[in-house]
């Protein structure tokens, strides 16, 4: 990659950020903005702290069983330090520190750690879109509930029919991209399933995601008298695909945005709560950070991550080519 391609490759999601911070806030008084700041919940301003701090340790456990390793603790620091990773590096560079991290403390190898990083996608997707899917359900029908609980009991099924349909399709739909990388992501699972057992990967799942709810809430709590259960999924899912998104290190404005698209769709104006996408994000942002310098601050600055990065995606390119990386 030349230097004029690496120079875009900071700038635009830099652009990215400043552009939808100025589009948020157009609208708001700066000093309105700092006065905001100080009126959060103290309660929930602390209990939301504390579920930041537990959600690196669940998803650090479930990273454990993907990538097959018997030092958990190993997991949990590489998750922690990759935050701080994620919020200092641009591109979403954790993923590589991270990798990296248990490449050199365990001896996973990248291509494992390739397919634990999309697997925990995928995991996340599945999980999100069945509750955005019971949730709507339940809404839509007075027998929602009824609706709702077969859609989830059915989840399991149609997830072993996607586990045992692409070996019976033709070879030419068989040998696609996306099914290609279905597969190969499908028996890294079933490995360590084999390995790890299943009920424990369920299980760290659905825990990440009960946390992950929660935080939510208490984070929307510290500045809203009351917060209803479309809020708490409407910024759930927000959050999750704005990270996708290029932005500055630690996903500054596109977090931001998502947080206050759910504040709209409560139908709240952002004026009256303009201090709580900012505040959401700092409380998360700046412990996380700390914690994972703590951890790794060393490690952190004395890698060559660009290498790390290049190695990473050559392991994720393996998994639809059916190419191998150490």
């Amino acid at each position: 990659m030349n230097r004029r391609a690496r120079m875009l490759g900071v700038l635009l999601p830099v652009a990215v950020s400043a552009g939808l911070l100025l589009i948020v806030y157009r609208r708001v008084d700066p000093g309105a903005l700092v006065t905001g700041l100080g009126q959060a919940d103290p309660a929930w301003t602390v209990l939301y702290v504390l579920l930041s701090f537990v959600e690196p340790v669940l998803r650090g456990l479930r990273w454990s069983l993907l990538i097959g390793t018997r030092s958990p603790g190993t997991a949990i620091r590489g998750l922690f330090i990759s935050k701080a990773g994620n919020n200092l590096l641009p591109l979403r560079m954790g993923d590589a520190v991270r990798a990296q991290f248990v490449r050199d403390r365990a001896g996973i190898p990248y291509s494992r750690s390739a397919a634990s990083i999309l697997a925990e996608s995928i995991l996340d997707l599945v999980l999100l879109g069945a509750i955005v899917l019971v949730f709507g359900v339940f809404l839509a029908s007075r027998r929602g509930m009824v609706l709702a609980a077969v859609l989830l009991a059915a989840i399991p099924a149609l997830a072993l029919l996607a586990m045992k349909l692409p070996g019976r399709l033709p070879a030419r739909i068989r040998h696609s991209a996306p099914l290609v990388l279905f597969e190969r992501i499908s028996g890294h699972l079933k490995t360590m399933y084999g390995e790890n057992g299943r009920n424990a990967l369920l299980a760290s799942t659905l825990a990440l995601w009960a946390l992950t709810l929660s935080t939510s809430y208490c984070g929307l709590r510290m500045f809203l008298p009351s917060v209803p259960f479309l809020g708490v999924i409407a910024t759930t899912v927000f959050v999750y695909f704005s990270v996708l998104i290029p932005s500055a290190p630690g996903f500054i404005g596109t977090y931001h945005a998502a947080v206050a698209g759910s504040l709209a769709l409560m139908g709240h104006d952002l004026r009256d709560y303009a201090a709580a996408p900012i505040a959401i994000h700092l409380l998360q942002f700046i412990p996380q950070t700390l914690a994972g310098l703590a951890l790794g601050a060393g490690y952190l600055f004395s890698n060559d991550w660009g290498r790390a990065w290049e190695g990473l995606k050559a392991a994720r390119a393996g998994l639809l080519g059916g190419g191998r990386s150490t």
